[in-house]
């Protein structure tokens, strides 16, 4: 079995819609759904916004099943400006500003790429880097090339690290270097990284001009869901049988 893990439901929206028999998994409070795609045996959960959700749920989740791999995936901010809105990404390398480097299962990185994804470095944070500003200087501080900002994919990449299980980490693109978040959505992050949800509702609809906002970035979630599913399938269909447990590991 493998397990797909994405930070919002919204991201893991088309996966969920594509799975072969499907079927809702409650125990404790862990939530998941299982099924087929492309052949292999899968768990979808959303492991919720922000690291420390992040951690906790895909703990929660390698637990309960005897999964052989983990595949992250959502959506990331730009950090340098080769990286369009809408560009699919692999992590070839995963950070935490002042933390270590992780590197994903090398065969299950290849497929990613044979699929169409480009090699980047995701950076993850504890807030969101919501200004250009803000992400072009954390680019520079990294000294890294081609990358993206998240919330979770450093957690991802450590829990499943730990318990010796490969992993890969999927992305695309919502806001280029160049885009900022709206500032009213920022102001909805809670101080564990994750978006309260009701807040960014009663901020949207105070303001009439702010929903455009609002909208576009649904848009692109739902677009970013539909590529994500592809690759993800496209990967899955010739997923590696041969799965090298030693091959996620940490470089200080």
């Amino acid at each position: 079995m493998i397990a797909v893990v994405g930070g919002v439901r919204e991201e893991l929206h088309a996966l969920r819609a594509a799975l072969e028999s499907p079927r809702e998994v409650a125990r404790g409070g862990l939530r998941a759904v299982t099924g087929r795609l492309s052949g292999q045996d899968v768990v979808l959960a959303v492991a919720g916004d922000g690291a420390p959700q992040a951690r906790a749920v895909l703990g929660a989740l390698l637990t309960d099943f005897p999964c052989d791999a983990v595949i992250g995936v959502g959506v990331a901010g730009g950090l340098t400006d080769d990286l369009p809105a809408g560009a699919l990404v692999v992590g070839a390398e995963l950070r935490e500003p002042g933390g270590g480097v992780l590197v994903p299962d090398s065969l299950w990185r290849a497929k990613a790429e044979a699929a169409g994804a480009a090699p980047a470095s995701l950076v993850s944070t504890r807030a969101i880097a919501g200004t250009p500003q803000t992400k072009r200087a954390l680019a520079r501080a990294l000294g890294v090339g081609t990358a993206a900002v998240d919330l979770e994919s450093y957690a991802w990449a450590e829990t499943a690290s730990s318990k010796s299980i490969p992993w890969v980490v999927l992305r695309v693109i919502s806001d280029a270097a160049s885009e900022p978040i709206p500032a009213f959505l920022l102001a909805c992050q809670r101080d564990d990284g994750s978006i309260d949800r009701g807040l960014v509702a009663a901020k949207g609809l105070a303001v009439p001009t702010r929903l455009a906002a609002l909208l576009r970035l649904r848009r692109r979630v739902r677009e970013a869901s539909a590529n994500l599913r592809h690759t993800v399938s496209a990967i899955m269909g010739d997923a590696p049988r041969t799965l090298s447990r030693n091959a996620s590991r940490e470089a200080m």
